[in-house]
């Protein structure tokens, strides 16, 4: 997970409310997901996504990345996110689950 979350006053205090009681026992991405579980705080997908995860489109390298932060590296991120967005698009078909 890239960490980037958006959330409002209600559900920041929920949050904190819900942590000074139960504590988080586990890494931090699958306490989000104890969260949006137990209700403490709602999850909306936003598409397209509004941040990037910089180790992955090439704008830094993380400490453990072994691939440096290149121009190359950014022109195949914008390549494999196009083809996500527009061209793969075209081929899927949108299932609603009733």
């Amino acid at each position: 997970m890239a960490g980037a979350y958006l959330i409002d006053l209600t559900g920041a205090t929920n949050i904190l409310n819900d942590l000074k009681q139960t504590k988080c026992h586990t890494v931090i991405d699958w306490w989000h997901n104890t969260l949006i579980e137990r209700g403490v705080v709602k999850m909306y997908w936003a598409q397209p996504p509004l941040v990037e995860q910089g180790s992955h489109n090439g704008q830094l390298s993380s400490t453990i990345s072994t691939k440096p932060g290149t121009r190359s590296r950014r022109i195949k991120w914008w390549i494999q996110k196009s083809f996500k967005y527009y061209y793969r698009r075209l081929f899927n078909e949108e299932r609603i689950i009733e």
